[in-house]
């Protein structure tokens, strides 16, 4: 009869072997014996381990500089031609065959350079994107990143819906869908973003759905670059009046769209802002109305400003001031209420502003500010040269 030892019988003979040759010894010896050969294994297994993952690194940067010798020059001056291409001619130029066939180790080489790529071809030059979705496409980059998708592994998922953000590629609004309602609030956040940046039908659904949730810092300065991209490429923006006249909505969701209609110049929206504040009290909110106000130099707002300025707060105070300032409307009237609200401040910060608006304010404003200066007494003198020192910005200061 045939006997056949499979590959653990040769570990279980050397430890069994082990075992009984140090049976004899007293347990103190055993121990010690049992511990170092422990220690040893650990450390040799250790070493290996950690050559193995050296290796696997030196590997995929071998890969990458390969990728990034060979194709970033070529990739580039694809990105920046004016002429847009056809896919097969952007694959002919690349040299690649029709149906190429892309391991992920490859893949994985490419994406930092396609990350350098898409930042160096935007940097002074006005980049085609038709002709750069193309390329991706030419390397079958959706097909990797919605395979990454599908992993089991979080953090692959995450990886991949960061890198289509950071290199812009298309990948269908289904492939990351599933995650919208995903436990993981990264994952979550991240699916929800890269559906607003590509979704077409009611990409922003997703937002107002959950419009109580608060709405932190990370998640509005995400969502604004993804809108910026939008209105670069044309796509639809949503309607922030709604988004803020949300009932459930949150302070700080209210916040957010008020800013963007600051940031976005979207005038129109202007009345209904103005008609908002007059039913609000809350002071956060009401700051973040009256700078869109004044940056939009909505000129129907000033008697709502002035009117509001008696009963408002020490900060709201001075945004309505600054507010009417950046309307600059040239109104007499607005000139001598801040004058006489100078004239009643009692704290340096609260001067400073007011004169800063004034020093600015025109010809009627600079008028106002030299009748002030004749009447400030001698200690109230160096607000004024601070102000108009050119060296100096004082609303840095106040």
């Amino acid at each position: 009869m045939e006997y056949y030892l499979d590959y653990y019988s040769f570990w279980k003979y050397y430890l069994l072997l082990g075992y009984y040759w140090l049976a004899g010894y007293p347990p103190v010896i055993r121990f010690c014996a049992g511990f170092f050969t422990f220690f040893i294994l650990l450390t040799i297994g250790l070493f290996v381990l950690n050559h193995g993952v050296a290796r696997k690194k030196h590997r995929a940067e071998v890969r990458t500089a390969n990728f990034r010798n060979k194709y970033y020059d070529l990739i580039k001056s694809i990105a920046i031609m004016p002429e847009t291409l056809s896919l097969a001619e952007v694959s002919s130029r690349l040299s690649l065959p029709k149906n190429v066939r892309i391991k992920r180790a490859r893949w994985e080489a490419m994406v930092p350079v396609f990350r350098e790529l898409f930042v160096d071809s935007r940097t002074g030059h006005e980049m085609n994107t038709d002709n750069w979705r193309f390329v991706l496409q030419s390397f079958k980059m959706p097909a990797y990143f919605e395979m990454e998708l599908r992993s089991s592994k979080m953090k692959r998922r995450l990886d991949a819906l960061k890198d289509v953000s950071d290199i812009s590629c298309d990948l269908k609004e289904a492939a990351a869908s599933r995650y919208l309602y995903s436990k993981n609030a990264e994952l979550r956040l991240s699916s929800r973003l890269h559906a607003a940046r590509y979704g077409v039908s009611m990409p922003f659904k997703i937002f107002t759905e959950d419009a109580a949730a608060e709405f932190t810092e990370e998640m509005s300065t995400k969502l604004h670059w993804v809108l910026t991209y939008r209105k670069a490429l044309g796509l639809s923006l949503p309607n922030f009046v709604r988004w803020m006249i949300t009932v459930e909505a949150s302070d700080s969701f209210r916040l957010f769209a008020i800013n963007e209609i600051r940031l976005f110049h979207n005038d129109g929206d202007c009345e209904e802002l103005l008609s908002y504040l007059k039913k609000r009290r809350k002071e956060e909110v009401a700051i973040a109305i009256i700078r869109t106000l004044g940056e939009l130099k909505y000129a129907p707002a000033e008697q709502h400003l002035i009117d509001r300025y008696v009963y408002a707060g020490a900060n709201e105070r001075i945004a309505l001031a600054e507010a009417l300032g950046s309307i600059n409307s040239g109104k007499q009237e607005v000139v001598r209420f801040l004058m006489d609200d100078y004239r009643k401040a009692t704290d340096t910060v609260t001067k400073v502003r007011l004169l800063n608006v004034l020093y600015n304010y025109g010809t009627i404003g600079r008028e106002g500010y030299n009748t002030l200066r004749s009447e400030a007494p001698a200690y109230d003198k160096i607000v004024f040269s601070h102000i108009e020192c050119e060296y100096i910005d004082s609303r840095k200061y106040a």
